[in-house]
Order: C-alpha cells, then sequence, then structure tokens
C-alpha cells in the first residue's frame, strides 16, 4: 500500500480478486483499466487485517481513511458487522477519539493502539 498524503490517494497492489460485494469503479489510464473500490470496502478490508493478521499498520490506515475521507460510517458499521470485524472498528473509533480528545502525540497513540492490538 502506498499513501500519497498531500492528494489524500490509497494506492494498493491486492493480491487477490474484488470479492462480489466490493464495488469498484474502473478508469482507463494511459490504456491501462484500474479499478478504485470505495473507501468503505477499502475500511472493511483493512479492519479484517488488524483483527485477524494483528496488523497496526492497517488499523493506521484505517485510522487515516476515517480522518482523510468523507466515508459512509453508517455503511461501515453494516459491512464491519457482516464481516465480523464490529468489535474492531468500535475500539479504533474509541481509540481515536481519545486520540484527539486527549492530544496524545504519535508515540502515546502508537502505545495504545499496541496494548490495543493484543485484546484481538
Amino acid at each position: 500500500m502506498f499513501i500519497h498524503e498531500p492528494f489524500e490517494l490509497v494506492i494498493e497492489f491486492p493480491a487477490s480478486q474484488l470479492s462480489a460485494e466490493e464495488k469498484f469503479k474502473e478508469i482507463i489510464y494511459q490504456n491501462i483499466p484500474i479499478r478504485i473500490i470505495s473507501a468503505e470496502d477499502l475500511v472493511i478490508d483493512r479492519l479484517n487485517a488488524f483483527k485477524w493478521g494483528k496488523s497496526t499498520f492497517d488499523a493506521q490506515n484505517v485510522l487515516f481513511i476515517l480522518d482523510k475521507k468523507e466515508c459512509d460510517l453508517k455503511l461501515i458499521v453494516k459491512k464491519a458487522k457482516k464481516h465480523a470485524v464490529y468489535d474492531a472498528l468500535k475500539a479504533l473509533l474509541n481509540l481515536r477519539e481519545k486520540i484527539k480528545t486527549e492530544d496524545l502525540n504519535p508515540t502515546q497513540a502508537t502505545d495504545l493502539l499496541e496494548k490495543l492490538i493484543r485484546k484481538f
């Protein structure tokens, strides 16, 4: 995964195909078709990697996407429940709120994330 912060652009080269329920838009760039999935589906994918793969990097990506992109949180909650990652979503949303309200620095936030990941 590559994140280009100035353009708020996330690029990923997945190892598998999209599921039938994942929506995407296809654009053509220099005669190459490129599929762009929704931010909501990307959040669900990253939540799975966080919960089942114990990936703090993917948890950070969820937080990044939720902060940088207008997402349909109701849709994310619905999909998270369906994919058994609602608990991970709820935990990350609580962490996000704590980071903001307590004005935590990156080291403090990462420490909390490390503790959180042990719960899954």
